[in-house]
C-alpha cells in the first residue's frame, strides 16, 4: 500500500502465471491487495483474472548458507573484530543491527521510530542498547 503506483505494479505482476515471495505472509498480502486495490477475488493461493487466467502466489524462501555463517562467526579474526566494534560502540549489552538497501519500502524509518518509542518507554536504555542501521544505495 506504500507504493505510489500500486495498481500498476499489481497489474504488472499479474502478467505472470506464478508470483513468488520470500515469506508466506508476502504471498498472502499480495493476494489481499488484488482484492483491495483491483477488486479481484482471490481464493486460496491464487486469483482468477477477468480474462479467465489464474495467477498463483507462493512462498519460495531464500536463505543464507548457515554452515558458512557459523564457520565465519567462529573465526578468531571475525570474533576479534566483533569485540572491537562492540567496544567502539560503548560495550552495550544489546546491539540492534539492520542491514538493508536504501529503499523507502524497507521500513527503515519505521524501525527508527520504534527504536525511539522503546527508548521513550524505557523498555530499552542508552547506553545499554545501541542501534546500528546500515543502508546501501
Amino acid at each position: 500500500m506504500q507504493l505510489p503506483r500500486r495498481a500498476e505494479v499489481l497489474k504488472g505482476l499479474l502478467g505472470a502465471d506464478l508470483v513468488g515471495f520470500q515469506r508466506p505472509l508476502g504471498a498472502h498480502n499480495f493476494l489481499q491487495l488484488t482484492r483491495h486495490v483491483l477488486g479481484l477475488r482471490p481464493r486460496g493461493d491464487s486469483v482468477e483474472l477477468p480474462d479467465g487466467r489464474t495467477v498463483c502466489a507462493g512462498a519460495f524462501p531464500i536463505s543464507i548458507d548457515f554452515a558458512e555463517m557459523e564457520r565465519l562467526a567462529n573465526n578468531p579474526d571475525v570474533r576479534r573484530r566483533a569485540t572491537e566494534i562492540r567496544t567502539e560502540l560503548g560495550n552495550p549489552s544489546s546491539l540492534i543491527l539492520g542491514v538493508d538497501r536504501l529503499d523507502y519500502t524497507k521500513g527503515i524509518e519505521r524501525r527508527l521510530k520504534i527504536f525511539r518509542e522503546l527508548l521513550a518507554e524505557k523498555r530499552l536504555t542508552v547506553p545499554g542498547t545501541v542501534m546500528v542501521q546500515v543502508a546501501t544505495p
